[in-house]
């Protein structure tokens, strides 16, 4: 049995895209150990969202590999209200 029920984490946000993408990277590699060593068959994006000088992540359990390719594909989800502004990965 799974002991989380969600994983979330951020990441600082650099104007440089190349940057930005090595950043995401690094959260990813985080999060797929997290998932991993918690046994989740994937994952599911619920938040992707910039604040301030970060990019905030929160995912839960679900059937896809999280990728950079996967999160630009879901674009900004903000929990409060629908983000405006996309996140360069």
């Amino acid at each position: 049995m799974s002991q989380y029920t969600a994983i979330a984490y951020n990441c600082y946000r650099s104007m440089n895209q190349e940057q930005n993408a090595v950043n995401l990277q690094g959260m990813i590699d985080r999060i797929n150990a997290e998932v991993a060593a918690d046994g989740w068959r994937g994952v599911r994006v619920a938040y992707f969202y910039p604040y301030q000088d970060s990019i905030c992540l929160q995912v839960e359990p679900g059937v896809s590999a999280l990728t950079l390719d996967y999160l630009r594909s879901v674009g900004v989800i903000h929990p409060i209200a629908d983000g405006t502004e996309r996140i360069s990965a």
